[in-house]
Parts: structure tokens; C-alpha cells; sequence
């Protein structure tokens, strides 16, 4: 799934087996990278946007990731618990969104 941030464009993987969003460090400049104690690291983004579609900020935690790794994040159960998520697994159709007013994701924007 590609959301802008304010890092700009970001593949992030919806993984309903996460407990928390997640970003590769290598994603993130390192002086938006807030050390809150060792090992934990912080990063913030005032935006999450799908084609024009306002989510609003999300934290994620900062993690090493494999480098080879086709995407940058992960939004887990804490991104679940704030929006309406609904995945048509037969039709290959995820409902992204606000509690109230939920929007289609495009099935090219979803990865398998």
C-alpha cells in the first residue's frame, strides 16, 4: 500500500499480526528519528495520505528491517484500532478510512 507522508511517498504493509506500525531505518532521515531510550526510536508523521485522502499523523517505531525488503513499513494493530479496515480477499478489495466514511483502495495499489 503506497501512503504519502511527510517523508513523501511510503510502501507500507497492512500485517494484522503486528502490534505496533513499524518504519525501516533506513526509510527515515535520521534527525526526524527520536531516541525515547535504548533500543526504542520514534518516528512521527503529521500525515498519512492516500490519494488525496487525509488519515492524519501516525507514529511509527523505528526498526532494522531486511534491507532487501521491497517496502518501508509496516501499519499494525495501533493503525487498525484508529480506522475502518475491511479486506475483500475474494474480490481483492480493501475498505481504508476513517470510522465514518471509509474509501476503496484501487487493487493496483495493493500488494500480495
Amino acid at each position: 500500500l503506497s501512503l504519502s507522508t511527510d517523508l513523501g511517498l511510503k510502501r507500507l504493509i497492512l500485517d494484522t499480526g503486528a502490534t505496533a506500525c513499524l518504519m525501516k531505518t533506513s526509510s527515515i532521515r535520521k534527525d526526524l528519528i527520536k531516541d525515547i531510550g535504548a533500543p526504542l526510536k520514534l518516528y512521527e508523521t503529521s500525515t498519512l495520505n492516500y490519494n488525496g485522502k487525509e488519515l492524519g499523523p501516525q507514529s511509527f517505531w523505528v526498526h532494522e528491517m531486511c534491507p532487501e525488503a521491497d517496502f518501508d513499513g509496516l501499519l499494525g494493530i495501533d493503525f487498525f484500532y484508529k480506522y475502518t479496515i475491511l479486506i475483500d480477499f475474494e474480490h481483492s478489495i480493501v475498505y481504508l478510512g476513517p470510522k465514518k466514511e471509509p474509501f476503496v483502495l484501487q487493487t493496483k495499489d495493493i500488494m500480495y
